[in-house]
């Protein structure tokens, strides 16, 4: 295992200052995002938008190379791809709904492709917070990840994803109407299927991630040291997709579901945060 020692003199390794401050300041156009009123032009909510998935991607690149990010994304892109397109045209995973054809941007055979870029986003996120909590602390993102652990950190992964659709999707098909549920659904108009499909979706291209960062190469990449501002900044932007439940009420949106979900973020996501900060904070002379 890598020591705190170690890790503590890796900001002269392969993730520079420079690196560093640019995570940030991408994750800062994130919440920019967040607090901009929805009359704002589409054009520059769509640029601030897709903020996180430039967090997601430049992060993946510099822990395991550009190469294993973009084999990642496309597995993602695709995994979820397949699953939305099964979905609306079946019910088989997610329940019965159809997409709006104005919201999300254009679709492609009803399915429009900006969600597969949020499930990257949020995925690689969830993903890389389950792996800092299941290896108790920055350890988690040197380990090579195989056999049964693979397994409970794909479904860590998916809990932790999931979480953030139990505050999202609500607001986001019940009030905002990027996508109509048919028959509706007891959680809020939502039908409670949709949630287990996530699940079920994640957890299959996670596993396909994990093994493709198993590989030797991409292993070997993600063995280097890191500073734990790195790992940080996972926990950090998993900060960020809660905030943009919280902040509504506190912007002034009324109603019961704005309320509950701001109870659900504040509640139910705040327990992988604070798992993944323990673990990021633990004493130097438990580590392994």
């Amino acid at each position: 295992m890598v020591t705190d020692s170690t890790t503590t003199n890796a900001i002269a390794t392969h993730v520079t200052r420079t690196r560093l401050w640019l995570l940030w300041a991408i994750m800062a156009m994130a919440v920019v995002y967040i607090l901009l009123p929805e009359d704002t032009n589409p054009a520059l909510m769509l640029l601030f938008g897709e903020m996180q998935v430039l967090f997601a991607f430049v992060h993946w690149s510099t822990w395991a190379g550009w190469r294993t990010a973009l084999l990642g994304f496309v597995i993602v892109f695709g995994i979820s791809y397949l699953s939305e397109f099964i979905g609306t045209h079946t019910g088989l995973i997610f329940g019965d709904y159809y997409y709006s054809d104005t919201l999300l941007g254009p679709l492609v055979f009803d399915v429009p492709p900006l969600v597969m870029l949020a499930y990257f986003a949020m995925g690689y996120t969830s993903y890389v917070l389950a792996r800092i909590i299941a290896g108790g602390g920055i350890n988690g993102l040197y380990e090579r990840i195989t056999g049964w652990r693979l397994v409970l950190v794909a479904g860590m992964t998916a809990l932790i994803m999931t979480f953030n659709d139990l505050a999202l999707d609500p607001i986001s098909s019940t009030i905002k109407g990027d996508w109509v549920w048919e028959n509706g659904g007891a959680y809020f108009g939502v039908p409670i299927h949709n949630f287990y499909g996530w699940v079920g979706t994640v957890f299959v291209f996670t596993i396909l991630v994990g093994l493709l960062l198993a590989r030797p190469k991409p292993a070997a990449m993600i063995a280097r040291p890191v500073p734990k501002e790195f790992a940080f900044q996972i926990v950090a932007m998993y900060v960020v997709f809660m905030m943009s439940t919280l902040v509504k009420p506190l912007l002034g949106a009324t109603g019961e579901i704005y309320m509950a979900m701001f109870m659900l973020a504040s509640l139910i996501m705040m327990l992988p945060i604070l798992a993944g900060i323990a673990a990021l904070t633990r004493s130097p002379g438990n580590a392994e």
